[in-house]
Protein backbone atom coordinates (compact mmCIF):
# COMPACT_ATOMS: atom_id res chain seq x y z
CA UNK A 1 0.00 0.00 0.00
CA UNK A 2 1.33 3.24 -1.14
CA UNK A 3 1.47 6.13 0.97
CA UNK A 4 -0.47 8.15 -1.75
CA UNK A 5 -3.32 6.14 -1.76
CA UNK A 6 -5.83 9.11 -1.44
CA UNK A 7 -3.81 11.01 -3.98
CA UNK A 8 -7.25 11.48 -6.23
CA UNK A 9 -9.21 12.61 -3.53
CA UNK A 10 -9.59 16.06 -2.14
CA UNK A 11 -7.74 15.81 1.19
CA UNK A 12 -9.15 18.35 3.54
CA UNK A 13 -7.53 20.54 5.89
CA UNK A 14 -9.24 21.86 8.98
CA UNK A 15 -7.40 24.57 10.71
CA UNK A 16 -6.98 24.18 14.75
CA UNK A 17 -7.80 20.50 14.25
CA UNK A 18 -6.28 17.23 14.81
CA UNK A 19 -3.85 14.82 12.36
CA UNK A 20 -4.96 13.59 9.39
CA UNK A 21 -5.77 9.38 9.84
CA UNK A 22 -5.30 7.49 6.75
CA UNK A 23 -6.87 4.31 7.80
CA UNK A 24 -8.11 1.14 5.22
CA UNK A 25 -9.77 -2.00 5.47
CA UNK A 26 -9.37 -5.22 3.27
CA UNK A 27 -12.65 -6.70 2.36
CA UNK A 28 -11.87 -10.38 2.73
CA UNK A 29 -15.94 -11.81 2.20
CA UNK A 30 -19.45 -9.92 1.93
CA UNK A 31 -19.88 -7.57 4.62
CA UNK A 32 -22.27 -7.89 7.42
CA UNK A 33 -25.24 -5.14 7.04
CA UNK A 34 -26.34 -4.65 11.18
CA UNK A 35 -30.06 -4.01 11.36
CA UNK A 36 -31.28 -0.74 13.46
CA UNK A 37 -34.77 -0.91 15.31
CA UNK A 38 -35.51 2.62 15.82
CA UNK A 39 -33.64 3.99 12.40
CA UNK A 40 -33.88 2.88 8.80
CA UNK A 41 -31.06 3.29 6.02
CA UNK A 42 -32.17 5.21 2.64
CA UNK A 43 -30.32 6.25 -0.63
CA UNK A 44 -30.03 10.23 -2.02
CA UNK A 45 -33.65 10.55 -3.79
CA UNK A 46 -34.43 14.21 -4.18
CA UNK A 47 -33.70 17.92 -3.59
CA UNK A 48 -34.81 17.47 -0.08
CA UNK A 49 -32.12 15.18 0.52
CA UNK A 50 -29.42 17.97 -0.35
CA UNK A 51 -31.43 19.82 2.46
CA UNK A 52 -31.80 17.11 4.75
CA UNK A 53 -28.13 16.57 4.29
CA UNK A 54 -26.85 20.66 4.99
CA UNK A 55 -28.74 20.68 8.07
CA UNK A 56 -27.29 17.63 9.46
CA UNK A 57 -23.90 18.98 8.25
CA UNK A 58 -24.10 22.33 9.91
CA UNK A 59 -25.31 20.68 13.23
CA UNK A 60 -22.51 17.91 13.33
CA UNK A 61 -19.52 20.43 12.58
CA UNK A 62 -20.92 23.97 13.99
CA UNK A 63 -20.68 21.70 17.57
CA UNK A 64 -16.59 21.38 16.67
CA UNK A 65 -16.19 24.73 17.38
CA UNK A 66 -14.89 25.97 14.20
CA UNK A 67 -15.38 29.31 12.43
CA UNK A 68 -16.74 28.18 9.41
CA UNK A 69 -20.05 29.54 7.36
CA UNK A 70 -22.89 27.14 7.42
CA UNK A 71 -22.85 25.07 3.83
CA UNK A 72 -25.24 26.03 1.06
CA UNK A 73 -26.78 24.16 -1.39
CA UNK A 74 -23.79 25.08 -3.85
CA UNK A 75 -21.59 23.96 -1.48
CA UNK A 76 -23.06 20.47 -1.66
CA UNK A 77 -23.00 20.61 -5.74
CA UNK A 78 -19.65 21.45 -5.91
CA UNK A 79 -18.62 18.42 -3.33
CA UNK A 80 -20.88 15.64 -4.72
CA UNK A 81 -23.07 16.29 -7.88
CA UNK A 82 -19.80 17.94 -9.61
CA UNK A 83 -17.62 14.81 -9.01
CA UNK A 84 -17.08 11.99 -11.26
CA UNK A 85 -17.09 9.64 -8.80
CA UNK A 86 -20.01 10.37 -6.83
CA UNK A 87 -23.56 8.54 -7.70
CA UNK A 88 -26.82 8.66 -5.81
CA UNK A 89 -26.55 5.18 -5.58
CA UNK A 90 -23.88 5.42 -3.03
CA UNK A 91 -25.50 8.38 -0.54
CA UNK A 92 -26.72 7.36 2.35
CA UNK A 93 -29.73 8.68 5.00
CA UNK A 94 -29.87 7.71 8.44
CA UNK A 95 -33.17 8.69 9.53
CA UNK A 96 -36.07 8.15 12.59
CA UNK A 97 -38.01 4.82 11.89
CA UNK A 98 -40.88 6.90 12.97
CA UNK A 99 -42.96 10.57 11.94
CA UNK A 100 -40.64 12.85 11.93
CA UNK A 101 -38.12 11.08 9.83
CA UNK A 102 -35.40 13.27 11.07
CA UNK A 103 -32.09 12.61 9.46
CA UNK A 104 -29.70 11.66 11.85
CA UNK A 105 -26.62 10.08 9.69
CA UNK A 106 -25.30 10.19 6.19
CA UNK A 107 -22.51 8.28 4.41
CA UNK A 108 -21.09 8.40 1.12
CA UNK A 109 -18.88 6.29 -1.11
CA UNK A 110 -16.37 7.59 -3.54
CA UNK A 111 -15.86 4.89 -6.24
CA UNK A 112 -13.24 5.56 -9.39
CA UNK A 113 -10.03 3.15 -9.56
CA UNK A 114 -10.21 3.11 -5.34
CA UNK A 115 -12.87 2.93 -2.93
CA UNK A 116 -12.93 5.53 -0.38
CA UNK A 117 -15.56 6.55 2.13
CA UNK A 118 -15.84 10.56 1.42
CA UNK A 119 -17.81 11.65 4.15
CA UNK A 120 -20.11 9.96 7.08
CA UNK A 121 -21.33 12.01 10.22
CA UNK A 122 -24.05 11.14 12.74
CA UNK A 123 -25.78 14.15 14.47
CA UNK A 124 -23.93 14.08 18.01
CA UNK A 125 -27.40 12.97 20.32
CA UNK A 126 -27.76 9.86 17.91
CA UNK A 127 -23.99 8.23 18.29
CA UNK A 128 -23.14 5.09 20.01
CA UNK A 129 -26.72 3.53 18.77
CA UNK A 130 -25.25 1.36 16.20
CA UNK A 131 -25.83 3.64 13.34
CA UNK A 132 -22.77 4.30 11.56
CA UNK A 133 -21.92 0.68 12.07
CA UNK A 134 -24.93 0.38 9.35
CA UNK A 135 -23.92 2.97 7.39
CA UNK A 136 -19.98 1.65 7.10
CA UNK A 137 -21.82 -1.87 6.68
CA UNK A 138 -23.86 0.03 3.92
CA UNK A 139 -20.96 1.52 2.39
CA UNK A 140 -18.80 -1.72 1.94
CA UNK A 141 -21.25 -3.50 0.75
CA UNK A 142 -21.91 -1.28 -1.85
CA UNK A 143 -17.57 -1.46 -2.76
CA UNK A 144 -18.30 -5.09 -2.59
CA UNK A 145 -20.95 -5.25 -5.18
CA UNK A 146 -19.28 -3.13 -7.25
CA UNK A 147 -16.00 -5.87 -7.42
CA UNK A 148 -13.61 -3.85 -4.08
CA UNK A 149 -12.07 -5.12 -1.64
CA UNK A 150 -10.07 -2.65 -0.09
CA UNK A 151 -11.87 0.55 1.44
CA UNK A 152 -10.02 3.60 2.52
CA UNK A 153 -11.11 6.80 4.53
CA UNK A 154 -9.72 9.75 6.04
CA UNK A 155 -10.80 10.97 9.49
CA UNK A 156 -9.13 13.17 12.04
CA UNK A 157 -7.29 11.97 15.23
CA UNK A 158 -9.08 14.05 17.81
CA UNK A 159 -12.65 12.77 16.79
CA UNK A 160 -11.79 9.78 18.80
CA UNK A 161 -15.39 8.07 18.93
CA UNK A 162 -14.99 7.76 14.97
CA UNK A 163 -11.48 6.41 15.07
CA UNK A 164 -12.85 4.02 17.77
CA UNK A 165 -15.70 3.01 15.33
CA UNK A 166 -13.24 2.31 12.97
CA UNK A 167 -10.53 0.43 14.25
CA UNK A 168 -12.75 -2.05 15.70
CA UNK A 169 -14.86 -2.96 12.35
CA UNK A 170 -11.17 -3.55 11.01
CA UNK A 171 -9.73 -0.44 9.69
CA UNK A 172 -5.96 -0.06 9.93
CA UNK A 173 -4.12 3.38 9.79
CA UNK A 174 -1.50 3.46 6.48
Amino acid sequence: MHADWFSQLKTRKIACMGAILRLSKTLEKEPDMPVLADFQLGKYRSRWDIESWLGLKNTCFSRLGQAERGWTEIDFQREFLQREWWSPERMWFASLREPPWTTVGSATLAAGPRFCLQWMMVAPEYRCRGIGHAMLGAVETSCWTMGGREIGLETLDEWTDAVRLYRSLGYREL
